[in-house]
């Protein structure tokens, strides 16, 4: 089992990162499928010249920032299918803490992109319905030390 670590409410951007780079690559499982570039598009290269994941998600779907984007494809993966998949991605937030999906997030926005996920993303989330069509994702709060194994 790997090493909790304890996100506080004055946790960084970069500790997000680094725990998400953690989860993406171990835990997490995502690099099963989405380092191979076949079975679901791949996160931390380049797919089909759009770059790797960071600089195009905020492009993914219309109207909806990379953060939205993110969440939505970790809380409700088949609302949005990239062309060329199959809807085979499994529900995140019914396997991961709310403060590993955020983690998860920074992380990928970090491949490429603007990292914005803060602590007020985390708490947000884990009081509220997760599965929202167009709601405001990540709207205020204080993380006090939810746990990212």
């Amino acid at each position: 089992m790997p090493q909790q670590l304890t996100l506080g409410a004055n946790v960084t951007p970069e500790q997000l990162v680094a725990a998400g780079e953690k989860l993406v690559n171990g835990a997490g499982g995502c690099m099963a499928c989405h380092g191979l570039g076949t079975r679901a598009p791949n996160l931390l290269t380049d797919e089909k010249g759009a770059g790797p994941i960071g600089a195009r998600c905020g492009h993914r779907e219309p109207g909806k920032t990379c953060k939205q984007y993110l969440f939505e494809s970790l809380d409700n993966p088949t609302a949005f299918v990239v062309p060329g998949y199959q809807p085979i991605m499994p529900v995140m937030t019914k396997q991961l803490s709310p403060a590993q999906i955020w983690a998860i997030i920074a992380f990928l926005e970090s491949q490429g992109g603007t990292v914005d996920v803060t602590a007020a993303d985390i708490p947000a989330t884990a009081s509220a319905p997760t599965t929202s069509g167009s709601g405001t994702v990540g709207s205020g709060g204080v993380a006090g030390g939810a746990p990212i194994p």
